[in-house]
């Protein structure tokens, strides 16, 4: 039966079981409604005395409560939630459950606010809360009341007739959304009307409330005030009825599909238009509207879809011809190597190979599949760079005058050459375009070397045939003789006279009467060139003193300025540089190379500081043993400041490993000395705990009253070993040494000591 039909019947139950009969009075003419309307009568109970009275607007009256009417002890609303409007009003347990209506004569309207309009804010039927006012007002035209069907009128009024006024069968069903007036039910139940929901209006400080009768209203959270109508905020902003009834279906078709996706994270995983079609059938036994947007091949899919039990070909297929479906839908999907899962799952949920796998081995899939995808792409990425910088050094060597171009030059002359194009990066460019620069002029330079050694034999074979070269022969004789000739022509003015002079000297050599003569002249210039080598070495040697003392200024001042500007120990030369530049101490006369060796000495020194303030972290821990290990250590001293400074996690473990043993080897030094220093152990020990074994509990016993036996305690087997060692090592070599020993005989002794201990 329909909710107006149901609501009809006991509307006029209600009027008929309350109609007083004839009267004598001038309210005998008034219709049962209207006299239930304009009369009080007095309270009957207990309670009804109790109850106060309320103001009502002009024409109305306060109605009689029902004996099964009576408000219940309500709980207030839930901390946490807005509360309804009506929360500053008395509570619900303090006010009457009267019933308003209009007037005899006034014209309803079809909404709701405009019937409360005339009425003050206090009185209207929906200011108070929810639990105490109708749903639906029914109007009423003479002594009939006007429903919203009349068709169904006739069969209202048999059913009053036969039925019995039941307070459990007053009921109604639910209101829609759109309804801000309680049920019957509800306003009879005695219960709170909870808020169940908040749903935010963009662009807006209001929330619109839902609540467990499946009524609204608005809260505004910075008043912190609530209201059933629709603010007139929200109404300048283009708001009405209909936008706000479609916010909350969103709301709602957002809140199935999140339990949806949760379902789907437990059960398997089913097709999206089959999903579509459950929610539109949950939709339709709800009296929802369904889900829009849903596209027409979606559509098609949706009336042909099938039960569940019949799409799962998967339990006759392997599990490697499932897994080779699902790669071909994604090869189909053409699905990019650094998409999402979330971002795919919408599309490929459209096919059938979807269903194949579960939700985890889909992902995993899925996942495998891009990481392939990717490194496919880098790979071949990498050969097309490859190919590209073949492409561009073809170009950069069939140019033949590269060594005298510039970069920029270069670049305006080629940049149409596709081969050009082929390296993206201008910087990558300017990089191999230096590089065959540098190439080119090592090549040129060989070459050239080579052809002006050809040349220069080629003419002194020249001499010997043309020239008749002798030792007392002149270039200007000479010269004439050979003029004209190509392999004379090859070679510049200097270079023949150079070369002339070299092979003139090589023939001076083989004449000794000659060369006497010259060694006596060569004695003469040897003797002027090492009084000026003298002279040109003292003052080099000033002009040294003058330099050191610049650089070592310039040394001084490079190193403040590293001190002031280099603070991080991981910063490369290159950033550092940048940053040094900027200061005018950069310019102090060193070398490139010097201010590179000056920059890793500095970065040596700041990571000899935080390594040695790490390793005082590591000694002030006291928790910390020799034989401790990184993963125990770290939770314990990561907290410290030294430890952030100190590099990554890799650094930091090598360095605390290093540390370790370097202290586990200084204590086992410790130790020996400790020994060496102990007198009450001798080269008779050995002996006497042979006899009596508890010699060696004596002499731990002394020894632990010495910090360095107490720090191998946690290597108490290797320091009782080094112990017996040493006890060992004192028996072997025997008596020492009388005081009155030389110490040149001490090395005599041990030496026949080792002697001895050889087989």
């Amino acid at each position: 039966m329909p909710a107006q039909d149901k609501y009809a019947i006991h509307f006029l139950a209600f009027l008929t079981l309350l109609d007083p009969g004839p009267q004598k009075n001038s309210s005998e003419d008034i219709p049962p409604c209207q006299a239930f309307l304009h009369t009080s009568p007095s309270p009957s109970t207990a309670a009804d005395s109790l109850r106060p009275s309320f103001p009502c607007p002009s024409g109305f009256s306060q109605a009689s409560p029902l004996p099964y009417a009576y408000p219940a002890r309500h709980p207030f609303y839930p901390v946490g939630m807005p509360l309804a409007p009506s929360a500053h009003l008395p509570p619900p347990q303090n006010r009457p459950p009267f019933l308003l209506y209009p007037p005899p004569n006034f014209t309803p309207l079809t909404n709701h606010t405009s019937f409360s309009a005339g009425f003050p804010p206090t009185l209207r039927p929906n200011f108070f809360n929810s639990q105490h006012s109708p749903s639906t007002l029914p109007i009423t035209s003479g002594n009939v009341p006007i429903l919203e069907k009349e068709n169904n009128t006739k069969s209202m009024k048999d059913s009053v007739e036969t039925s019995e006024l039941d307070p459990k069968k007053l009921k109604t069903e639910p209101s829609d959304g759109n309804n801000r007036f309680p049920t019957t039910n509800h306003a009879l139940s005695g219960k709170p009307d909870k808020p169940i929901a908040r749903i935010a209006v963009p662009d807006s400080f209001w929330l619109v409330v839902l609540t467990a009768s499946n009524k609204r209203f608005y809260y505004n959270t910075v008043s912190k005030t609530s209201d059933w109508d629709l603010p007139v905020e929200l109404e300048l902003m283009g708001f009405d009825d209909k936008a706000i009834d479609k916010l909350i279906e969103l709301y709602k078709i957002n809140k199935e599909i999140k339990k949806e996706n949760f379902r789907e994270a437990q059960e398997p995983e089913k097709d999206t238009v089959y999903f579509y079609k459950e929610i539109n059938e949950s939709a339709n036994l709800l009296g929802k509207p369904q889900i829009e947007g849903i596209e027409e091949d979606d559509q098609e899919k949706i009336s042909k879809v099938e039960p569940e039990d019949k799409l799962q070909p998967a339990a006759t297929l392997f599990y490697d011809e499932r897994v080779k479906r699902f790669r071909e839908l994604l090869e189909e999907r053409k699905v990019s190597a650094f998409s999402t899962w979330d971002k795919e799952q919408t599309v490929l949920a459209l096919d059938p190979r979807y269903k194949l796998l579960t939700m985890k081995e889909r992902k995993q899939i899925f996942d495998k599949y891009c990481r392939e995808c990717a490194e496919l792409e880098r790979a071949e990425k990498r050969e097309q760079i490859i190919k590209n910088r073949h492409f561009f050094k073809e170009l950069l060597e069939e140019v033949v005058d590269l060594d005298l171009l510039s970069f920029s030059e270069f670049s305006a002359k080629y940049s149409r050459d596709p081969r050009f194009k082929c390296v993206e990066k201008w910087k990558e460019r300017e990089l191999l375009f230096k590089e065959a620069a540098e190439e080119f002029k090592k090549n040129a330079t060989i070459k050239r070397e080579e052809r002006k050694a050809r040349n220069k034999q080629a003419f002194i074979v020249l001499l010997n045939e043309k020239g008749k070269m002798h030792v007392e022969s002149t270039w200007k004789r000479v010269k004439e003789r050979i003029t004209g000739d190509r392999r004379y022509d090859i070679l510049s003015r200097e270079e023949r006279e150079k070369c002339f002079d070299e092979y003139l000297t090589e023939l001076r050599e083989r004449d000794t009467e000659y060369m006497k003569k010259q060694r006596e002249k060569a004695s003469i210039k040897e003797r002027e060139r090492l009084v000026k080598a003298t002279q040109e070495e003292l003052q080099k040697s000033l002009n040294k003193e003058k330099s050191n003392f610049k650089r070592d200024e310039g040394v001084e001042t490079f190193k403040n300025l590293l001190r002031d500007v280099i603070r991080k120990h991981d910063i490369c030369w290159n950033d550092a540089k940048e940053k040094l530049k900027q200061d005018s101490r950069w310019n102090c006369g060193l070398t490139r190379e010097e201010k590179e060796k000056y920059f890793y000495q500095h970065l040596r020194l700041l990571n000899e500081k935080l390594a040695s303030a790490f390793w005082k972290l590591i000694d002030e821990t006291k928790e910390i043993a020799l034989t401790s290990e990184w993963v125990n250590v770290r939770p314990l001293i990561c907290d410290d400041f030294r430890f952030e400074k100190f590099g990554d996690d890799r650094k930091r473990e090598a360095e605390f490993r290093y540390y370790m043993r370097q202290k586990v080897k200084q204590a086992k030094i410790d130790f020996k000395q400790l020994l060496r220093e102990t007198k009450l152990i001798t080269h008779k020990t050995k002996n006497v705990i042979a006899k009596d074994p508890r010699e060696l509990s004596e002499i731990e016993k002394v020894l632990k009253n010495d910090k360095r036996y107490g720090d191998l305690d946690c290597i108490a087997q290797e320091r009782s070993i080094l112990l017996l060692e040493y006890i060992d090592d004192l028996a072997q070599r025997g008596s020492p040494p009388p005081v009155t020993a030389t110490v040149r005989d001490r090395p005599l002794v041990k030496l026949k000591q080792a002697k001895s201990r050889i087989p």
